[in-house]
């Protein structure tokens, strides 16, 4: 249960060592659950849930300030409920829209600027380096766009204006959430076995639902992999499982179910290094490191027996690559592969689920054209057509997908060289170490750390990487809300220096 009560108690929580149990109630359910249901609808294709969501949204604003704000965030990216095919319009263009507005309108204390000064910074360097490109940078404007989302930091700042903040408070809701999010998972997977309440969620396999026409198949047992995005809250609350709360083994079951239902390795590594880091705890974090090798290597092991001889064979992008049942031993067996340092072509393109075979010709071709400091720029995958930037992948077996743009790989940071190249790399590590730098003395500002730190690392997999929309709108959340928990030291320090000069300007 969300309770009031708790909220005084709540504000010295961080002197307190030992979690409380998270608890929430029927009620605290209701209104999260019927707004995720409406996006459901939309993604379903079924009309009330366009009316549904925005009305829910609007009479949250009044009535939960926390809940308005986690219902925004779903709506400006959709996370798999809904994508811009359902709703007609770029989410991206919207969320750069709310953004700005944010950046514009919230009052501006020194700190503020500070921030501010940054963001116009990284977004020049942006734009220079885009400049160097023979790709029109009307072609390449979307890349800007979703790098600069970050600015949406601001958000929580403009909601909560002349507000309170309790930062446990958005945590608990936070919580109701995940937990719908991963019943949905298990209802869709395990029960009905194809694509219900998150209908865009397929991970490469079979087609979306539509309220019309149910792809769906209860009674086959299929319990279909699903992909990781709608369960991306996890990034919002690995940080308050990890120091304050106690979660009931019910709600531990319901979560790794759903976490293994993705079978998403990089986002499983960045849950568990992120979950124990933020303990703060070195004993604790070496006596669960232990826990977590051991059974990480049994179920290496386990997984192997229940592979035994037979090759699972999986297709993305056309290639061809075997993968265990569990997905444990295959990505391990690769990463051995990768430090010995023995691999052929075929070998390292099928690394990382065959992203091995998106990276390696793109990364061949940006050191053909000497590329490899600026990049190639802001490529657009559908709306490039220069031929200097188009490439023949010999490593895709399908020849139907081997002539492709030479970016858009799922590994962030090779993503990152591809566009802007190493010093674009450089200036995007210094400008969130310079965001992490103006907060670092602050409370809770092991919450912004967390959620991009757990980002970084899933960008490994393709995921995040502190460069897509639904990325940023978290860390954009996570820092903003430090920022709110710290405001009477922001604001009131702004005070006192515009005090202090208008006492010299009258001595003078």
């Amino acid at each position: 249960m969300l309770r009031k009560d708790t909220h005084a108690a709540s504000k010295t929580a961080e002197k307190v060592s030992a979690k409380e149990y998270l608890r929430f109630s029927r009620e605290d359910i209701l209104w999260p659950l019927v707004f995720l249901l409406s996006l459901s609808m939309i993604g379903l294709h079924f009309p009330l849930g366009y009316l549904l969501a925005p009305v829910i949204l609007i009479s949250q604003f009044k009535k939960d300030k926390y809940d308005f704000m986690i219902m925004l965030m779903f709506m400006l990216y959709g996370y798999s409920f809904y994508n811009t095919e359902d709703i007609y319009f770029k989410t991206q263009d919207l969320a750069a829209i709310v953004a700005l507005v944010c950046l514009v309108i919230v009052k501006k204390p020194p700190l503020f600027k500070k921030i501010i000064a940054g963001i116009v910074v990284y977004a020049i360097c942006l734009f220079v380096l885009a400049s160097l490109s023979d790709e029109p940078m009307i072609s390449q404007i979307y890349g800007p766009r979703n790098h600069l989302l970050i600015s949406i930091l601001f958000l929580p700042i403009v909601i909560f204006s002349g507000e309170e903040f309790d930062i446990f408070e958005l945590f608990r809701h936070l919580f109701i959430y995940m937990f719908i999010i991963c019943c949905f998972y298990i209802v869709d997977s395990v029960l009905l076995g194809g694509y219900l309440l998150i209908p865009k969620s397929l991970a490469g396999w079979g087609e979306s639902s539509t309220f019309y026409s149910l792809n769906i198949n209860p009674v086959s047992n299929a319990f279909f992999r699903r992909t990781i995005h709608t369960l991306f809250i996890l990034a919002l609350c690995v940080y308050p499982m990890a120091k304050y709360y106690k979660l009931s083994t019910t709600y531990w079951i319901v979560f790794l179910l759903s976490l293994y239902i993705t079978r998403t390795f990089s986002v499983i590594v960045a849950f568990v290094i992120v979950y124990f880091l933020s303990q703060g705890n070195f004993k604790k974090i070496g006596k669960y490191a232990i826990i977590c090798i051991l059974t990480f290597t049994v179920l290496y092991f386990i997984d192997g027996l229940i592979t035994g001889n037979k090759k699972v064979e999986e297709y993305e992008n056309g290639l061809t690559y075997t993968s265990s049942v569990l997905r444990i031993k295959s990505h391990v067996d690769q990463i051995g592969q990768l430090l010995s340092g023995n691999l052929d072509e075929e070998t390292a393109a099928a690394l990382g689920s065959t992203r091995g075979a998106q990276v390696i010709p793109k990364m061949q071709h940006l050191y053909d054209l000497d590329k490899e400091w600026t990049g190639f720029g802001f490529l657009d995958r559908f709306r490039t057509t220069n031929p200097k930037y188009i490439i023949e992948n010999e490593l895709y077996i399908d020849v139907s997908n081997s002539e492709e743009v030479a970016v858009g790989v799922e590994v962030i940071v090779f993503e990152i060289i591809l566009t802007i190249g190493y010093i674009g790399l450089i200036i995007h590590i210094l400008f969130y170490i310079y965001l992490w730098w103006i907060i670092r003395k602050f409370k809770y500002s092991g919450y912004f750390l967390s959620v991009a730190g757990f980002y970084v690392i899933a960008g490994f997999g393709g995921f995040g990487g502190l460069i897509e929309p639904y990325a940023l709108t978290m860390a954009g959340i996570a820092y903003g809300s430090v920022l709110l928990m710290n405001k009477d030291k922001i604001f009131s320090h702004s005070k006192t220096r515009g005090r202090l000069r208008r006492f010299d300007e009258e001595k003078k």
